[in-house]
């Protein structure tokens, strides 16, 4: 299995006698075995890591068992994709119980199962699951609640793993928690921000659509302008090119 191979998130493994150079940071090519991953390309070429961390949110991508009937490709990159339950994969009109999920939201459903097919890392991002952090797809129901909370998360999560089995038709890793490697997220409380700008995709797009109405009542100024054919309103003219310079 190959996937791209954070430097810092691991240890290298051999017993070379002459001190090897340290990988630098960076993402690398990496053949994944058993937990050991052989680099694939550059001059570190042929060595040989493991992950240095029990976190399961840094352990290398596995492949999970295919759906019946449909072919599971290679994971596609490094990370996880999140994807909210209540109100975006599934139906919510207010909370009845932890047990209680409703139907599926068939579009998105089929989005998910999209991200599954083309090999992509997928969670189930929900508050539910609350106050346990990350549930594998390996859980198992047999421990014993310390608290309130835990009693009401564990019966939310079996729920959530019967809706995924009868829905997806495999059971899916659960958290309440985004670190590092989640790369993209459904969720329909999410605002998205546009990288670096302080303005959300909401806004810029209304601030393209406003341009483009701009755009179009100075583009029929010109046209009227030069309608008649050579014009005399050559700084009018000029003013409006101006506004669109850079752009």
């Amino acid at each position: 299995m190959q996937d791209r191979y954070n430097a810092p998130n691991a240890i290298e493994l051999g017993t070379a006698e002459v001190p090897q150079e340290p990988i630098p940071k960076g993402h690398y090519d990496v053949s994944w075995k058993d937990g050991i991953g052989t680099i694939l390309e550059g001059p570190f070429k042929g060595r040989t890591i493991r992950i240095n961390t029990t976190d399961p949110a840094v352990d290398p991508p596995r492949v999970q068992e295919p759906i019946p009937g449909r072919e599971r490709l290679p994971p596609r990159r490094w990370g996880w994709i999140g994807f909210d339950l209540d109100g975006t994969l599934a139906h919510y009109d207010g909370w009845t119980s932890p047990s209680h999920i409703g139907e599926p939201i068939e579009p998105i459903l089929q989005r998910l199962k999209f991200h599954l097919n083309e090999g992509s890392v997928v969670r189930i991002f929900t508050a539910r699951c609350y106050p346990l952090m990350y549930i594998p797809v390996s859980y198992s129901p047999n421990w014993t609640p310390c608290s309130y909370e835990e009693s009401i998360a564990k019966e939310a999560i079996e729920a959530i793993r019967e809706w995924c089995k009868k829905h997806v038709g495999e059971y899916l890793e659960i958290t309440c928690v985004k670190d590092y490697h989640m790369y993209k997220l459904y969720d329909d409380r999410c605002v998205q921000v546009v990288t670096n700008s302080g303005s959300t995709l909401t806004e810029k797009c209304g601030n393209l659509l406003l341009q483009n109405d701009d755009l179009r009542r100075d583009l029929r100024e010109v046209e009227e302008l030069t309608s008649d054919g050579p014009t005399k309103n050559h700084t009018r003219i000029r003013n409006i090119l101006a506004k669109y310079k850079g752009v």
